[in-house]
């Protein structure tokens, strides 16, 4: 811990610092993300405003789509995850392949 004050430059922007990340961690590379929710998780998925890029999509049968851009993958993924059972993914692909990877891992791990 330092005594003296931090010196945060009068032109920081925090949200150019964070760029599109999910929450902290910036990726590398940005990403369009689109997942789909099931009716019984539309209302309550569509009460907060996830991601500064999100846009919500309401369908007939009560699912909602969500889209979002991101910078990296993991966080969102921890996300998805957090929705077992009530969400799918439909793009990019390589988020599907990372959800489906860490559903996989936490199916062995509590297999054993």
């Amino acid at each position: 811990m330092l005594d003296d004050p931090a010196n945060v430059p009068q032109d920081f922007s925090l949200r150019d610092y964070f760029g599109n990340a999910w929450a902290v961690f910036r990726g590398d590379q940005s990403y369009d993300v689109e997942v789909c929710f099931a009716p019984d998780a539309a209302r309550l998925v569509t009460e907060t405003v996830w991601h500064h890029t999100q846009t919500v999509t309401t369908h007939k049968d009560g699912s909602v789509t969500l889209k979002f851009q991101v910078d990296g993958l993991e966080e969102i993924a921890h996300w998805v995850l957090s929705w077992t059972g009530r969400i799918k993914v439909l793009q990019p692909a390589a988020l599907r392949d990372l959800v489906v990877e860490k559903l996989k891992l936490a199916l062995k791990m509590n297999q054993e």
